[in-house]
């Protein structure tokens, strides 16, 4: 009974275009690349949109050491996965938890500014919109950081082009989904959601923030919002490996060129964190007795 009504959901929701036509059949081929260059997969997008009649692209980017990244090492996402990986083998001096050390990003987020990975980032993401392909940004930050975000896309000169994200699967006002919206969209999708609960996402304004969750599972929660059986291609722009892996494993049935972006170094040589670590004792010691912040009862005196 409940696989049936699963099934007669689906079939709507694929009438409708809120998923891809073939969400449960073989997925199409993947290909993976490295670049250190955005516009080697603009190129694709262009190409793939110029293919054939009917022929339309998706152009989904990562933000962070994809679009825009840190002028310095503090706050990078360098800095953040080094002292993750330090949370994790319970050897950071600095945080006591996850939690702490993502308030104080998020701090370091608002408080700082970005640039863009290459000069002509925001000129490449225009030439893609210009060219008819749909450009979105998928990246693993939270909700809480909508507004910021959009400011430095904004100062950077980025601008995406809003798409429609109101389905029958997923529509909201505020573009705001908890777990049971994401476990509706990835159960209709043709695949069984996670065990545990999903984290709240939003998706709105051209962004998907998906508060570091599987990007292969956002992609599909991202196709179901928008209608995905528009594409012909998808080409997926990340920096990070296991971000390209996840959606290379997602099963998702169209055509994926994945482009692994290189421009951006990573690691954390011993120098810059030592530097880092002043900066940040440097920054404490001066605003928090002026101000209540999130970066002050993160970390230990």
């Amino acid at each position: 009974m409940i696989a049936g009504l699963r099934n007669v959901v689906l079939a709507i929701a694929i009438a409708l275009g809120s998923v891809p036509a073939g969400a449960t059949d073989t997925p199409s081929p993947v290909t993976v690349s490295d670049t250190n260059d955005l516009g080697t997969a603009i190129a694709d997008a262009e190409a793939a949109g110029k293919a054939g009649p009917g022929a339309r692209v998706l152009l989904v980017f990562d933000i962070d050491n994809t679009l825009l990244t840190m002028p310095q090492f503090l706050g990078s996402d360098q800095w953040f996965n080094y002292h993750a990986a330090q949370i994790a083998a319970k050897t950071d001096p600095y945080f006591t938890s996850f939690n702490d050390l993502i308030g104080v990003q998020s701090a370091l987020f608002g408080l700082g500014s970005m640039q863009p990975t290459q000069p002509d980032a925001g000129a490449l993401v225009g030439r893609a919109q210009a060219s008819g392909a749909d450009v979105f940004l998928l990246s693993a930050r939270g909700p809480d950081l909508f507004d910021v975000t959009e400011r430095e896309l904004g100062r950077n000169g980025i601008a995406v082009r809003p798409l429609g994200t109101c389905s029958l699967l997923l529509c909201s006002a505020d573009g705001a989904y908890g777990d049971a919206d994401i476990r509706k969209a990835v159960t209709a999708s043709g695949v069984a959601p996670a065990a545990g609960p999903y984290r709240g996402i939003v998706i709105r304004s051209g962004l998907l923030l998906g508060a570091g969750q599987n990007k292969g599972t956002m992609l599909r929660v991202l196709l179901a919002a928008i209608g995905a059986q528009r594409y012909s291609k998808i080409v997926f722009v990340d920096d990070t490996q296991a971000n390209i892996d996840a959606v290379a494993a997602s099963g998702i049935p169209i055509p994926l060129a994945l482009y692994h972006y290189t421009r951006i170094t990573p690691g954390a040589p011993s120098d810059q964190v030592k530097t880092s670590d002043q900066q940040l004792q440097s920054l404490l010691r001066d605003l928090c007795p002026a101000l209540r912040s999130a970066l002050c009862p993160a970390t230990k005196p």
